[in-house]
């Protein structure tokens, strides 16, 4: 099976059971296995302070980001992941109503460890509001019950 219909088949199941996109009102586009982009405007739901998104909404954001760009390449290997540590530097904060892209990608896939890298820029000013690098972990899809996608 080709790259793009497992990748599709897999969007299907995980716009499906990702109750944490919706919650957070996140959109997301896979470029190609291995490199995403992430769409979420800052919400009150997401603020800390008045008018500024808390830095737990920026770093929730921020995990789903590395993961799925992981998760978009480990899928083409027949396997998924899990965050094993990542490394976050906030850069500005975010007023609420301004709309974020999350771009992540991976720089390094071995037999265990995949490692990806991710930034979330404001887009009207194209200003970088937060950097990171993440570590995940690859395990079988039967561990989910995920096998059928490459049916």
């Amino acid at each position: 099976m080709s790259d793009d219909k497992i990748l599709a088949k897999f969007s299907e199941q995980f716009e499906r059971h990702c109750e944490f996109d919706r919650t957070m009102k996140m959109k997301y586009q896979i470029n190609a296995p291995g490199d995403i982009t992430y769409f979420i405007t800052a919400e009150k739901e997401h603020e800390s302070s008045p008018k500024t998104m808390h830095g737990g909404a920026i770093s929730a954001i921020m995990d789903a980001t590395l993961g799925l760009a992981a998760l978009s390449l480990s899928m083409t290997e027949k396997m998924l992941v899990a965050t094993v540590e990542f490394k976050l530097n906030f850069i500005r904060p975010v007023v609420t109503g301004q709309k974020l892209e999350a771009h992540g990608k991976v720089e390094h896939s071995g037999k265990s460890l995949i490692i990806s890298e991710a930034k979330i820029i404001e887009v009207e000013s194209g200003e970088l509001v937060a950097k990171a690098l993440g570590t995940f972990n690859k395990y079988p899809l039967s561990k989910k019950g995920w096998g059928h996608i490459y049916e």
